[in-house]
């Protein structure tokens, strides 16, 4: 410093300059070795140039946009030329499945080169690819080729093959007149040419999984005339009675002893609407008519062992409540045909059989496969048929409906913080199960206002009736699965009014209604640290930990309880885990008002009709206290009382007892010896303490460590004076011992003088 005051303004000009020059060149030079020097301005676009965006990643890493199949057919097996047009959309390796594991591959080329393919526990053939684009991929393989046993018809079936949305077909066949079928394809797109030796077909396919191509002679081309047809069918019906309807489902199992049949006939009662014919497999029969209520069925070729037909037909009862007989069909140009009835009810009607003739009662468990694997509910009556004609009358009553619930409540988690400035604001918790109600509505306590609310995680928009004054929540439907739905949560937050807290007193905590029923409510109370809470009671159950339903949540549940939705006990974890949040909190509580009274002010600030809500977490800190109920019906209120008293005055309360039983108690050790006389004294000791601490739980404490030091002291006092009377009972003896001596020395020598 004295050298920079030797130096004058101009030179300290200069020399400012030579410094700045000097940093410059430092910078220069720091730069050569990685660092960057520039205005904020520069460095800002040259980060802005340099930014990438991470890739999007594709929902599917491969395409396959078409499939051409080309088929030559030989004796026994056929050469399949398969050409697919693949995208591949990422740089990295994808795993593409192909053809069937099972079929022989003779060579795979892609783009032109040969390739390799490879199968993963014997399923599908696969190819490994990792060039981002489009390819064509080119697999000949080999099928077999199989023939009925009648020998009238050939099948070549190519199953499990890559979806695509464009599919087509050309098969080659070394026969002429003949028919050619292709399932699945769009009919009229089946083009057939002929030539002398051999016949080409081609079709567009309809996307699915793979395609079979079945062909025939022509039927006039069959000229082999043989004996006559013999067949029996046995007919498996099981109807479905409703409100109103019978839906009916037959079975009919055609056995061909002899010959061959190309059409069936099966005649229905009038009245009786046919809805589908199927095959065994379910596929709808296409070739089939109705006339004079007869359905004439028939095959594109000759059937020469056993067929299926499956009908699905129904009768008009005429009314819920009716007596009507089941419709009766009859299999024609059969040998003899037997079948089996079962009846069950599709929903809460009442079945009794009326008459029956020409039909056996057999027991249900007695029924085919074809009807127990048809029926959804159990099977009442059982039927076995011979011959024509049989009947079976039924009488259906239909019962008044009775209201079931069509939502429940599982669990309900219900979180309130009170403070000392007269608010309380609670969070609410219900997790749903919904088939198809509407609103939830909630009855809020009174003077309390709504500040949010969410169903599944997102936010909605709550409204109020403005006869009832109930908030209205609207409700998603459950997802399930096999005819279980799943819960979901509904999460409201609300703000009250309270009557704050005295020196002393009791407040009523009322809990939010529903209008359906609640299998379990835990409720958490944080409730200030300056207040000893004495007694609760009320309609909830006071506890150390919750137990029962945890559908992820924060609070601690440990064993589920029984459900409306499940009524049935399943224990899961222990239930020696205790509920942490029975701690006492961190003593914040001024902290907490102010962080209640901001959240209040925002959210007053930024409430408008019609926006959705914000989520809201609350402050969690106080004193804890848990509760639970089991079980609680729609709009049902519940609350909990508790009585409380000022922390300080309470700690006060229990040194004025322990001062009472100090100075009542070592009054009455003073006069231990008279331990009658002080009877009441110690009465009066035991008795009032314990009856202020019935009321005031925490002067227990004080009155015990009263009354230890009490005992302790009349212990202490006690063995003083065993130990004294001890002593003087001692002295008391050797003193009358002296004298007696002293009385016969004294006798003896008077009788020496005498």
């Amino acid at each position: 410093m004295k050298i920079l005051n030797k130096i004058n303004g101009t030179n300290k000009i200069k020399l400012g300059i030579i410094f700045l020059i000097f940093i410059n060149l430092l910078a220069v030079n720091a730069s050569a070795d990685g660092m960057l020097c520039g205005t904020l301005s520069d460095l800002e676009k040259m980060f802005a140039a340099n930014a990438t965006t991470p890739p999007d990643v594709p929902p599917a890493f491969y395409i396959i946009s078409k499939a051409n199949y080309d088929i030559i057919v030989n004796d026994d097996f056929a050469e399949t030329s398969a050409v697919y047009d693949i995208e591949i959309l990422t740089d990295n390796w994808v795993k593409i499945r192909l053809i069937n594991g099972k079929f022989a591959i003779k060579n795979a080329r892609i783009d032109g080169m040969d390739t390799s393919l490879f199968t993963e526990r014997g399923m599908n053939y696969l190819i490994l690819n990792n060039k981002k684009g489009k390819h064509k991929l080119e697999i000949n393989f080999l099928v077999e080729v199989n023939e009925d046993i009648s020998g009238d018809s050939k099948t070549v079936k190519l199953a499990d093959l890559p979806e695509t949305s464009i599919s087509t077909l050309r098969i080659e066949i070394p026969e002429t007149d003949i028919g050619i079928e292709i399932e699945p394809s769009f009919g009229p797109g089946i083009e057939e040419s002929f030539s002398p030796d051999k016949t080409i077909a081609t079709a567009t396919l309809v996307s699915g999984s793979g395609f079979s191509v079945v062909w025939h002679p022509k039927r006039e081309k069959i000229i082999k005339e043989k004996l006559p047809a013999k067949v029996y069918a046995e007919v498996n019906s099981l109807v479905s009675v409703g409100e109103g309807v019978m839906k009916c489902y037959s079975v009919i199992d055609y056995s061909i002893a002899q010959g061959s049949a190309g059409q069936f006939r099966v005649q229905v009662p009038g009245g009786v609407s046919v809805l589908e014919v199927t095959d065994l497999y379910g596929n709808p029969i296409k070739d089939y008519k109705i006339e004079d209520n007869i359905i004439l069925i028939q095959t594109p070729y000759d059937i020469t062992q056993n067929y299926k037909i499956i009908l699905n037909y129904e009768k008009d009862m005429g009314g819920t409540s009716a007596v009507s007989s089941i419709p009766e069909i009859k299999v024609l140009d059969v040998e003899r045909e037997t079948g089996y009835i079962g009846i069950e009810a599709r929903t809460n009607v009442e079945i009794s059989v009326v008459e029956s003739s020409g039909a056996a009662r057999v027991d249900v468990n007695e029924l085919p496969q074809d009807i127990w694997s048809r029926s959804k509910n159990p099977l009442l009556f059982g039927y076995k048929y011979l011959k024509h004609p049989y009947s079976v009358t039924l009488d259906i009553k239909k019962h008044e409906d009775i209201p079931v619930l069509v939502a429940a409540v599982d669990y309900a988690e219900i979180i309130t913080l009170f403070t000392e400035d007269e608010k309380s604001i609670t969070k609410a918790t219900y997790y749903i199960k919904n088939n198809r109600k509407q609103f939830l509505e909630v009855t809020l306590p009174k003077d309390s206002e709504i500040w949010s609310a969410f169903v599944s995680g997102a936010p909605v928009k709550p409204a109020r009736d403005n006869e009832s004054g109930k908030i209205l929540i609207p409700l998603s439907r459950s997802q399930g699965y096999e005819g279980s739905l799943y819960a979901f949560p509904v999460e409201f937050v609300y703000i009250s009014n309270t009557s704050g807290f005295g020196y002393f007193g009791s407040n009523d905590f009322e809990i939010p209604s529903v209008d359906i029923p609640v299998s379990q409510v835990n409720l958490l109370l944080y409730l200030p640290e300056d207040y000893d809470f004495i007694k609760f009671e009320g309609d909830l159950e006071e506890v150390d930990y919750f137990i029962g339903y945890k559908p992820g949540i924060s609070l601690s549940a440990t064993r589920p309880a029984a459900t409306i939705s499940q009524m049935q006990a399943s224990n899961v974890g222990d239930e020696n885990i205790i509920y942490e949040a029975k701690e006492d909190g961190a003593k914040i509580g001024a902290k907490v008002n102010a962080e209640i009274q901001q959240v209040q002010q925002d959210i007053l600030e930024a409430t408008e009709k019609g926006i959705l809500p914000v989520r809201i977490n609350i402050p969690q800190s106080g004193k804890a206290y848990t509760f639970t109920k089991l079980l609680v019906v729609e709009d049902k209120k519940l609350n909990v009382g508790a009585s409380y008293i000022d922390s300080g005055i309470h700690i006060w309360i229990g040194r004025i007892v322990l001062l009472f039983i100090l100075f009542a108690g070592f009054y009455a050790v003073r006069n231990l010896r008279n331990l009658r006389g002080q009877l009441i004294k110690i009465l009066l000791i035991i008795i009032v303490p314990s009856i202020i601490s019935y009321f005031l739980s925490g002067v227990w404490y004080y009155a015990t460590f009263g009354w230890v030091l009490v005992v302790l002291s009349a212990a202490i006092y006690g063995a003083y004076l065993i130990v004294r009377g001890y002593a003087g009972k001692r002295g008391k003896i050797g003193h009358e011992k002296g004298k007696i001596e002293e009385n016969e020395v004294g006798k003896a020598e008077e009788k020496n003088e005498k």
